[in-house]
């Protein structure tokens, strides 16, 4: 398991990631008309993983980060514009919101796609709720 990067309490921008990795990881998501197509792998982020106490369950739950791409971890009280914000999908929040990345993150899976330096891919973000811990 990688080690997770704390979006709170880290500067991090994949837009100033990106462009010194000859090659960024691939995953396989859905298009716009419901076909398969393979974009770049933003990573995973898990919210609320702070919340579990069982090793052996962390271990289980981040052993399920999709693909190559990197693992972050984020505060429980964050939705999809302080995700987009932190990880350079948009320059704030409110930006964020403004181009429809204002839903709530439900428990669970979670993916959408989106751009970043012209370069189109998806974002998993798991949402950690009781039921998981």
């Amino acid at each position: 398991m990688k080690k997770p990067i704390d979006l709170e309490n880290t500067s991090f921008s994949l837009a100033e990631f990106m462009p010194t990795e000859p090659r960024w990881p691939q995953t396989i998501a859905w298009s716009p008309k419901g076909r398969p197509q393979r974009m770049a792998d933003f990573g995973t982020v898990f919210i609320g993983l702070e919340k579990v106490s069982d090793p052996n369950r962390l271990l289980e739950l981040e052993d399920m980060a999709v693909g190559d791409g990197p693992v972050f971890v984020a505060p429980e009280n964050w939705g999809w514009p302080q995700v987009a914000r932190a990880l350079g999908f948009f320059k704030s929040a409110t930006q964020a919101r403004k181009n429809g990345w204002n839903e709530e993150i439900q428990p669970g899976w979670n993916e959408k796609v989106g751009r970043i330096n012209k370069v189109r891919g998806e974002i998993v973000v798991f949402k950690i709720d009781d039921l998981v811990t």
